[in-house]
């Protein structure tokens, strides 16, 4: 269990643009012309694609160095932390048991086999790099066409979600949107853009179990962190995709740098109080759930945005936000979720501020 705490992940190393989104994840899905989508194949046809995969692996240079990781040979906690982690997904954990999970050490590149869709291949990297990442994906999956994958002239790539048919391509940005989740004004900034073809979703959405599901115009995060992407659009390729959700992202950010403004100058005293009771929270608490923690690390962050407080650093931000996910506290300490490991956890990795 240990193993998968070290193992490196990009995502979470500063970003190179200040104030920069969280992370960039591209990932492509494909299916293998040969043999019926994961939902229909029998389970010998899912596992001798396992293993060309694994034989293609250690013959074609996809990844310089890789783990192959076997879902059956993990427990219930180990794949959990792959999913906080952000390398498998809730859809692929429910497949088969022939499901394969590769990952690079360099903690950019995963592989997905025998999930929802045959393939799925991801690139994640930390602040906003959407070209760097579609070109570590697709030499990823270019390295592995000779697989033989399901295309239609008409359709394009064939893939399990009606959605996704076409470039089989989801291209997402992950923002904090602190000033304008505060103010109330993201739906009023967001709606013109979901018009154009937009999708905004919470990050917890994704990483909590109890908010999957949750549907709303505009929906609101705790945490004021939102997935950014484009709905899947069978005339665009991947590159104006990706300026898509690129366009997008510059929108919001200067939005949200706008309204920062605002609330630095209109409510400074609100905020100044607001920002500095979270971090004592953070620092002195003996108990604290997950989503109180998030909450907490998003005023934090603000704080730190509008120079209310010292600099935090965001490499240690996004490591404190991960680690205070329910596998993670799980992992360090003990089987069961504990407020108080979390508690611990964050008094001995937050910095001391006066």
């Amino acid at each position: 269990m240990s193993d998968i705490l070290s193992w490196r992940l990009a995502w979470l190393e500063a970003s190179p643009q200040p104030w920069a989104p969280l992370a960039t994840r591209l990932s492509l899905r494909r299916n293998l012309a040969k043999i019926p989508f994961p939902a229909r194949a029998r389970s010998v046809e899912l596992q001798e694609l396992a293993d060309e995969v694994r034989a293609l692996l250690g013959t074609v240079p996809l990844m310089p160095s890789f783990l192959c990781l076997p879902l059956r040979q993990l427990g219930p906690l180990q794949k959990e932390l792959l999913r906080e982690r952000r390398e498998l997904t809730w859809e692929d954990l429910s497949e088969a048991e022939e499901t394969l999970v590769v990952v690079d050490e360099r903690g950019v590149l995963s592989l997905t086999v025998n999930g929802e869709d045959h393939l799925r291949f991801q690139a994640l990297l930390p602040g906003l790099a959407l070209e760097e990442a579609l070109d570590e994906v697709v030499r990823l999956e270019r390295g592995a066409e000779g697989l033989g994958y399901a295309f239609d002239p008409q359709w394009g790539y064939l893939t399990s979600r009606r959605d996704d048919v076409g470039l089989g391509l989801r291209c997402e940005v992950t923002l904090h949107l602190a000033a304008m989740t505060l103010t109330t004004t993201l739906e009023k900034v967001a709606s013109p853009l979901m018009k154009e073809g937009m999708t905004i979703a919470p990050l917890e959405k994704e990483l909590f179990p109890g908010l999957r599901g949750m549907e709303s115009p505009v929906p609101r995060s705790g945490a004021a962190l939102y997935n950014v992407s484009h709905r899947p659009s069978r005339g665009l390729s991947e590159r104006e995709m990706a300026e898509k959700v690129r366009a997008f992202v510059s929108t919001l950010q200067d939005e949200e740098a706008r309204v920062r403004d605002l609330v630095k100058g209109q409510q400074r005293g609100e905020v100044e109080d607001l920002c500095w009771r979270s971090y004592g929270v953070l620092r002195y608490a003996r108990h604290i759930t997950a989503g109180e923690a998030w909450r907490f690390l998003s005023a934090v962050r603000l704080g730190e945005e509008l120079e209310i407080l010292p600099p935090l650093g965001d490499g240690i931000w996004k490591a404190l936000l991960l680690g205070c996910l329910p596998a993670h506290v799980r992992a360090r300490g003990g089987e069961e979720d504990d407020g108080r490991g979390r508690a611990t956890f964050l008094r001995e990795t937050m910095p001391f501020r006066r």
